[in-house]
């Protein structure tokens, strides 16, 4: 099994930039079906055999390719949860120093003068 993203097949990964093309066949010159939105989410069914930089997805009854640059394996668009980039404004506040803590003095560029 080979995994995409940490992703196996038919597990979801997300489009991770507007109007990602799904394509027809597996190219940059195949017809494209339909543009997705930043964090649809799609299956993936695996990677292509003629190119595998490509990979075929579901998105509903739709069966297309998508390159792997336009997948990830959250979605981009989802808040984040948990502890995940909120700042504690008190244990901030705590942990601040005095203004002159992390000062260090440089040599002087005039002799010494």
């Amino acid at each position: 099994m080979i995994m995409v993203l940490g992703i196996a097949p038919g597990g979801t990964l997300f489009v991770k930039r507007a109007d990602a093309p799904l394509r027809a066949t597996p190219s940059k010159k195949a017809k494209v079906l339909t543009k997705l939105p930043l964090g649809t989410a799609v299956t993936r069914e695996g990677p292509s055999e003629r190119d595998k930089t490509f990979h075929r997805v579901r998105v509903g009854e739709q069966v297309g390719f998508l390159e792997q640059g336009e997948l990830a394996p959250t979605d981009p668009t989802a808040a984040p949860t948990g502890d995940a980039g909120v700042l504690d404004a008190a244990a901030f506040a705590g942990a601040m120093t005095t203004p002159y803590d992390n000062c260090f003095t440089l040599p002087a560029t005039d002799g010494g003068r």
